[in-house]
């Protein structure tokens, strides 16, 4: 299995919720070039609380998604984005957009992984060390610099 592409987005400034916003943004530009996206973030309330952004971000925008874990009977197929846990893997591993505070056990089913991380001294420490642990791993790292304001530069 070859090593994911491991890229980083450091906030310029703005906390976890800023964080959940930018991630919004980069999931947009992700589904629009037809990848599907899985979403790690740390609590079921930090999914709900994306789930509502992903809904009212941008009012000419709307991405279509799932919390995971679903029933049977929930189970959409073609869902091109998923949200949940670290106890939740997505059908669908294509690019793994990280709001958690660690490394995912399971992030080499990935081919891309995402590395969100914002701009608190608390948040920079923990990206520091999932970015250790890449270099670590002998992961194709990079970091994305941002235009002012958390801007995705295209």
């Amino acid at each position: 299995m070859r090593a994911p592409k491991i890229s980083f987005y450091p906030l310029e400034h703005g906390d976890l919720e800023d964080a959940l916003q930018f991630a919004c943004r980069l999931t947009e530009k992700a589904v629009q070039l037809g990848h599907a996206v899985h979403l790690l973030v740390r609590t079921q309330e930090h999914a709900r609380k994306l789930d509502e952004l992903l809904w009212q971000f941008r009012a000419d925008s709307f991405i279509p998604h799932q919390i995971l874990p679903l029933t049977q009977n929930e189970c959409q197929q073609n869902c091109a984005v998923t949200l949940g846990t670290q106890e939740h893997l997505p059908p669908t591993c294509e690019i793994l957009v990280n709001l958690d505070s660690k490394v995912w056990t399971h992030y080499q089913e990935f081919e891309d992984v995402r590395e969100i991380v914002a701009a608190a001294e608390k948040e920079r420490q923990l990206g520091r060390q999932r970015y250790r642990h890449y270099q670590d791993a002998g992961c194709p790292l990079e970091t994305k610099r941002l235009a002012t304001g958390n801007k995705i530069r295209s």
